[in-house]
């Protein structure tokens, strides 16, 4: 046998994240410079004027139309989290990230994924707190009404990355 027949693959294992580590936009911000450079990169050369430049333009500004509104989404949780919870920085999620070769379409899709995870269960134990309690608070209904505008702004973002060739 081949080494390579004989080597296992490596088992994906779960990873605990700090819920407030997950609330991350600056993956977006990594692929949003990606996609701008590689822009740049084929402006002032015949590629400019290719469909692949059309393409690569395109992902770089769906990138940068929505990464400004889910930070300003993130920071309002982180707000109004911190005002609600004063241990949210020792809950942890259990995240299974994915394996081998990440692309671009893979960060994207993980780093939505985290944040979303995070927003839902930080708005899950505000539910809790708000079911058993006999009055409404108000910091707890800030943080449940965040956490769904970040959801939403998460769920609305989307952008087609194009491929090398």
């Amino acid at each position: 046998m081949t080494e390579q027949a004989t080597r296992k693959r490596k088992k994906r294992e779960p990873i605990q994240i700090p819920v407030l580590d997950c609330l991350d936009a600056s993956v977006l911000e990594e692929l949003y410079d990606e996609m701008d450079s590689w822009a740049s990169n084929m402006e002032g050369t015949n590629l400019e004027n290719s469909s692949k430049y059309e393409e690569v333009r395109q992902a770089a500004d769906d990138i940068d139309s929505v990464k400004d509104s889910i930070q300003q989404a993130i920071d309002d949780v982180r707000d109004a989290a911190e005002e609600a919870f004063t241990d949210l920085a020792e809950v942890s999620i259990t995240f299974l990230p994915s394996s081998g070769y990440k692309s671009r379409a893979k960060r994207w899709d993980e780093c939505l994924s985290l944040i979303t995870q995070a927003a839902e269960h930080i708005k899950g134990r505000a539910e809790v707190v708000l079911s058993n309690s006999d009055e409404a608070l108000e910091k707890l209904e800030a943080l449940v009404s965040a956490c769904d505008e970040l959801i939403d702004e998460v769920e609305q973002a989307s952008v087609d990355f194009p491929g090398m060739y």
